[in-house]
């Protein structure tokens, strides 16, 4: 089967350009094969569940965040606080796929946190790709009411102790 076709199979027209968004997020350079492997599957069910229920997947990524907090015996504000040369925390996760690209813009529309730690991080290699896909990112995501994203941090981090 040629690999448009193998690309193309059961999905619809609305799928596309969407589709490989989520590749394309964590490698620009990868091969159309990629896109007809068992891993790219799931990472593609995954976007499509996250953009069709946004604040259910918002809740629960938080939810995890804040148990790896608590296992690692480290505060909320370990998540953005920089280091000389290193990434922060959350953006860790991201590489490490801990926590996906959305949430972390989800948060950043919460917290506005991005252009701060812009300023702050002296690491040049990493944190200027990650910058730059997480804004593009942010053109196929589900818009959100900023009150309502900072109900759910407040409920998840603040009112579930």
């Amino acid at each position: 089967m040629p690999i448009y076709s193998a690309i193309a199979k059961d999905k619809k027209k609305k799928d596309f350009p969407e589709f490989f968004v989520p590749a394309l997020f964590h490698n620009p350079k990868v091969t159309l094969t990629y896109f007809t492997t068992e891993d790219y599957s799931t990472v593609w069910r995954y976007w499509r569940a996250y953009q069709n229920s946004p604040k259910h997947f918002f809740e629960l990524e938080l939810s995890q965040i804040k148990n790896f907090l608590q296992k690692k015996n480290l505060k909320n504000e370990n998540l953005f606080s920089v280091k000389e040369q290193e990434l922060p925390l959350i953006y860790k996760m991201i590489i490490r796929s801990e926590v996906s690209p959305q949430t972390v813009n989800y948060l950043d529309e919460v917290f506005g946190f991005h252009q701060v730690l812009e300023k702050k991080i002296e690491e040049k290699i990493l944190f200027p790709k990650i910058s730059q896909r997480l804004s593009k990112l942010s053109y196929f995501m589900e818009k959100q009411d900023r009150e309502e994203l900072k109900q759910i941090v407040k409920k998840v981090f603040l009112l579930d102790k």
